[in-house]
């Protein structure tokens, strides 16, 4: 029996009420699992993303694990992850890079 590992967000509008779900293989073309953070959005407008109300403007990240990154008091965004090397992470212009 074959499996298919995926992860999965939904994201529910609260303008309009619409939802949206996103399904995909967590896995690249050689196997390797994907890392904990695995998408990001800067929402247009209020939107609930896997239970997680945002807010206009907002940067959301998606993450395999509960605690992915918080803003420190200093203003700077930190990574923290249980599986994944947290230095592999990089930012290339406006991407978030993972080095796997």
């Amino acid at each position: 029996m074959n499996t298919v590992s995926v992860k999965t967000t939904t994201t529910i509008s609260k303008k309009g009420g619409n939802f949206k779900i996103h399904c995909f293989s967590d896995k690249d073309v050689n196997g390797n699992t994907n890392p904990d953070i695995f998408s990001a959005k800067i929402l247009n407008e209020v939107e609930e993303i896997d239970g997680v109300l945002g807010k206009e403007g907002e940067l959301m990240l998606m993450s395999g694990n509960k605690n992915g990154s918080n803003v420190n008091k200093q203003g700077q965004l930190v990574i923290s992850s249980e599986s994944d090397d947290v230095n592999k992470y990089s930012k290339q212009g406006e991407d978030l890079i993972y080095e796997g």
